[in-house]
């Protein structure tokens, strides 16, 4: 199971990583965000746990909020981890 998890854990070649802009501040300052690509993940996925070993699911809440199920096959178990992001979309519609 370690050697596993370090397959998992090991860091991406720096050729992989990608920049995009963050928060802007003022005209001259931004703040960067590194990320990998999604693919990148699967390919990880499908080197590590196999391609039958892995499925995700998205799906969106119906006040636009998106959610991303990861479900991994391990030892033939599978576990299944929720990651949510938030919106601006979601208002009350319950009158004030």
């Amino acid at each position: 199971m370690e050697k596993l998890r370090d397959k998992l854990l090991a860091k991406f070649p720096i050729e992989q990583i990608k920049w995009r802009v963050g928060n802007l501040s003022g005209d001259t300052r931004c703040s960067l965000l590194a990320y990998v690509d999604a693919r990148d993940v699967a390919e990880r996925l499908d080197d590590v746990i196999g391609i039958e070993g892995w499925q995700s699911k998205i799906s969106e809440t119906p006040c636009g909020r998106v959610i991303c199920e990861l479900s991994l096959n391990i030892n033939g178990s599978w576990i299944n981890k929720t990651f949510g992001g938030f919106t601006l979309l979601c208002h009350s519609t319950a009158p004030t």
